[in-house]
Parts: structure tokens; sequence; C-alpha cells
């Protein structure tokens, strides 16, 4: 990781550090483990109506996330990357993984919902269909942060 040696290096340094610190995890994903998407990945699991497409995006996800922060820590801190391109890298995990959270909390609102079962069911599989989005999303970023 390198320093900033120049004034453009020190403003986009500022920018990132006063521009918001990225989604704060609720306390539901800060046990049982001190990992949010470990945590994530074992809510998910416990919903027993999912689907297996879910279930395997969610495997893709937790291992992506382990190549992610095996790849943050050697190589990309490594790499001479800017301080900003740092924090910038630094942020994608908890970021992708408060998009898969909305996504989740989305799907369980319509599980819990009341209504017709026609209407019910319909908003439950848009639902699914957002979660399984969010989580080939977060897949497809994780990945793609690594390969740059």
């Amino acid at each position: 990781m390198s320093v900033p040696d120049d004034q453009d290096d020190l403003a986009e340094l500022r920018r990132i550090l006063a521009s918001p610190a990225g989604w704060e995890p609720p306390p539901e994903l800060r046990r049982p483990t001190a990992s949010t998407h470990h945590n994530l990945v074992v809510l998910l699991l416990n919903c027993p109506f999912l689907g297996h497409p879910a279930y395997a995006l969610l495997g893709r996800f937790l291992t992506e996330q382990a190549l992610y922060q095996d790849w943050f820590r050697g190589v990309a801190k490594g790499s001479g990357r800017s301080l900003a391109e740092m924090a910038e890298l630094a942020r994608l995990p908890g970021e992708v993984t408060g998009r898969v959270y909305a996504a989740w909390l989305a799907f369980d609102a319509a599980a819990g919902s009341e209504g017709p079962a026609a209407e019910v069911g319909a908003a439950v599989a848009a639902a699914r269909s957002g979660l399984e989005k969010a989580l080939a999303d977060a897949v497809d970023a994780l990945a793609a942060a690594r390969a740059a």
C-alpha cells in the first residue's frame, strides 16, 4: 500500500474518508461468529424454503468472500495501490453483504406476509429472485475486483 505523495491522492483519500462508512451490520449479523458474511450465510441456511438455486448461490457467495479476503490480505496489500484504492477495496465485502442482507429482508417479509395464497406466492417468488440476483451480483463484484 502506498502513501499519498501528491495533492490528487490526498484529495481522493479525503473524499473516501469523508464518505459514509458504508453499510453497518445489524445486531443479528454480529453473532454467532465475528464475521458478518458468515452470520448472514447461517441466517439464510436456516430458511427451509429458500430453494436450491439460492443455496447454490449462497455457497458461491461464501466461497468468493473467502477468496476475496485471502486476495486482499495478500495480493492487494502488496500491489502498490493507493490508500484510496485500498479503502474502496476494503469496503467492498461489507457493501455486497449489505445488499444481500437487504434482499434477504425483502424475501423474509414476503414469506411472512399474509393474504391470498396466489399473491403471497408471487411476492415470495419475486423476492426470491431478488435475493438470487443480489447473491449473484455480490459474487460477480468480488470476483471482478480480484481480477482487476
